[in-house]
């Protein structure tokens, strides 16, 4: 989504997310006004335990705010400890007198107008038309001397000098950059932010050019802005299956996250249940419509946002969104995504190119009208370029089959090559976090094949895989199993017709030489 090195603020967008005909009618969107903002002071951090000057606990402020975006207040909050309570006005900011308390340990409950405590998902919240939905929070203060002394947990609740800071965690926070769908959405695309999670969420709200359903924080807690029935302007330019404008009939789904670092565990476990349960709530969702922006991130010379240099249409526009360093596979074990079929790639793939050449690769220049492969004029080869054009155009790639291998088709490849060697698969890639390089070898060839389930069973290594680029077996596909079972079913045969024959040679030899 945001490729700048420090998404701080919300006019850092380098792509304008909507969809063309929205783009064209309003080109400059004022950004949206920060709503219910607290006074300065409050936002500025705090240690979490009572300074030598602790606030006294007669007339103690206390101010509640976002604990993601900290300038932002939470008005309307029932703030209560013991019998006393007060309610936060616009500025988040309440006034309790903890003095009749005594001394020692209380409880503290912050209640916003809206709570919900469970899962982050689809059907939440109930009414999308609520500007903010909060966490439940509950505490403890320490009265000690006639001052606050202390205040738990420390990283939701900071004694300063002037009062109490209480930070709540939200889990909807309204986008007004939505719209009404054409339809049930049918597809889940997977980005990352390559921003930090307050200016991300800025660029969200605010920008006026951008916004998500869901974006997953490297912690693991999911953060909701639009509900699954509104349209999003997070696909943009965008093409697959031969589609194009890919906003109104898909699902967003954001990653804080940045090129070049892992992807923590816990943020991916999340990803991958979030991408369940929207399944569970949408079966008609197919598995070959759970793609990354990359897959679908379209550069169009007509477009309102052109790419450099402009021309021609192709991929690459989101290029590394989300990269290579997510695990792809943790998806495809839902059932989701491309799923590579088990056996073995017939060697005479792409006019024969691999089996005369396993060490070749196709790349920018070659073409089937000259019987250009590998840089080399090769007679005895033929339409190898047409034939992975289509086989990606088919699996929903952009990559029209003209039989030429240039700029577009090589950018087709490099995010087919992104998306497939990534997570575990990228060991032996020369760059981890980008492993698409729009050269098409011999690996790249087998795990297209495989995606496309042209795979065989046999007995034997006469025919397995070429050690030098065959990918590793996955699971086995519909095509796969049905040559296995049928190979199974004629040895079964065989062997109760063996059994058949030995019975009657058996019955023979009795009724020849009785005992």
């Amino acid at each position: 989504m945001v490729n700048e090195p420090d998404a701080n603020s919300p006019n850092l967008v380098e792509w304008d997310e909507r969809d063309e005909k929205e783009g064209r009618a309003d080109p400059n969107p004022r950004p949206r006004p920060f709503p219910f903002q607290v006074p300065p002071f409050w936002v500025s951090a705090g240690s979490g335990t009572a300074p030598d000057d602790a606030p006294p606990a007669a007339g103690l402020t206390v101010a509640v705010v976002n604990r993601v975006l900290p300038d932002e207040a939470v008005p309307a909050c029932r703030i209560s400890v013991g019998a006393v309570s007060a309610t936060t006005a616009a500025n988040g900011v309440a006034v309790l007198d903890l003095a009749a308390l005594g001394e020692g340990r209380h409880a503290i409950t912050v209640t916003a107008p809206d709570v919900f405590a469970g899962p982050v998902g689809p059907g939440f919240p109930v009414d999308p038309s609520k500007e903010r939905v909060w966490r439940p929070f509950s505490g403890t203060v320490q009265v000690a001397g006639g001052r606050l002394a202390a205040a738990e947990p420390a990283d939701c609740i900071t004694i300063l000098d002037k009062g109490l800071r209480v930070r709540l965690g939200p889990v909807w926070l309204r986008a007004p950059l939505v719209s009404a769908r054409p339809g049930p959405p049918d597809m889940i695309v997977i980005h990352h932010t390559a921003g930090r999670l307050d200016g991300d969420l800025r660029t969200f709200l605010y920008s006026g050019q951008v916004s998500i359903h869901y974006l997953v924080a490297p912690d693991g807690e999911v953060y909701k802005l639009a509900a699954e029935g509104s349209k999003a302007a997070h696909a943009g330019t965008s093409a697959w299956q031969g589609a194009e404008n890919l906003n109104g009939a898909s699902i967003g789904i954001e990653m804080t996250h940045r090129t070049g670092v892992e992807y923590p565990v816990v943020q991916v476990d999340a990803v991958v249940d979030l991408v369940r349960r929207i399944k569970a709530a949408y079966p008609r969702i197919p598995p070959g419509r759970v793609v990354a922006h990359s897959d679908i991130g379209l550069c169009d010379p007509g477009s309102r946002n052109p790419c450099q240099p402009a021309a021609p249409k192709r991929l690459g526009r989101k290029s590394t969104d989300p990269g290579s360093a997510f695990p792809w596979e943790r998806i495809e074990a839902l059932g989701l995504g491309f799923q590579f079929a088990d056996g073995v790639v017939r060697p005479d793939i792409y006019g024969g190119f691999f089996q005369r050449f396993p060490r070749e690769t196709l790349r920018d220049g070659d073409g089937d009208a000259e019987r250009r492969y590998g840089g080399v004029v090769r007679p005895d080869v033929s339409g190898a370029v047409r034939g992975l054009q289509g086989d990606l155009k088919a699996l929903g790639y952009f990559c029209p089959p003209d039989g030429e291998y240039g700029t577009v088709t090589a950018m087709a490849v490099r995010m087919f090559q992104q998306r497939v060697f990534s997570g575990t698969r990228r060991i032996g890639r020369p760059d981890g976090f980008n492993s698409g390089d729009g050269r098409f070898d011999l690996s790249t060839a087998h795990y297209l094949k495989r995606a496309h389930g042209e795979t065989r069973r046999v007995f034997g290594e006469a025919d397995a895989p070429s050690r030098q680029g065959g990918p590793p077996r996955a699971r086995t596909g519909r095509r796969g199993t049905r040559k296995a079972s049928a190979s199974i079913m004629l040895l079964g045969f065989g062997a109760l017709m063996l059994g058949c024959a030995l019975i009657l040679a058996g019955g023979r030899r009795e009724r020849q030489h009785p005992e």
